[in-house]
C-alpha cells in the first residue's frame, strides 16, 4: 500500500501541470511514508534496546543470584560445595567453641576451600 503510495506520488510530481489537490496529496503521501517509517525504526531501535538491557538483567541474575557463594566475603559460612567432612569439623569446632583463627587454617591445610 504505501508503495504503490509513493508511486502514485511520484506520478503527479512528474506531470506538468499539478492542481491544488494533487499537491496536497503527494505532500501528505510523502509525509505518511516518512511517519511510517520513522515509527518503524523507532521500534526497531526500542526493541533492540530492551532486548539487550534484558541480557544484561539476565547476566546479573545468572552471575550474582543463581550462585552468590562464588561472590560474597563469608566463605567459611557457605557450605554449598565443601567437603562433607570439613562441614562436621566446622559443626563440631562451633559446638565446642573451638572455632578460633589457627583451626580455620588447619583445616584450610586438610581440606582446601573451592
Amino acid at each position: 500500500m504505501i508503495k504503490q503510495a509513493l508511486s502514485f506520488a511520484d506520478v503527479i510530481s512528474k506531470k506538468k501541470t499539478k492542481s491544488k489537490s494533487e499537491i496536497f496529496l503527494a505532500f501528505y503521501v510523502n509525509y505518511f511514508a516518512d511517519i511510517c517509517f520513522t515509527s518503524f525504526a523507532l521500534c526497531c531501535f526500542f526493541t533492540t534496546l530492551v532486548f539487550f538491557f534484558s541480557l544484561f538483567i539476565f547476566f546479573l541474575h545468572t552471575r550474582f543470584f543463581l550462585e552468590p557463594h562464588k561472590h560474597t566475603t563469608t566463605a567459611r559460612t557457605s557450605h554449598s560445595h565443601t567437603h562433607p567432612l570439613r562441614r562436621i569439623a566446622l559443626h563440631t569446632a562451633k559446638e565446642n567453641r573451638q572455632n578460633t583463627p589457627e583451626f580455620f587454617s588447619t583445616l584450610d591445610l586438610i581440606f582446601p576451600k573451592h
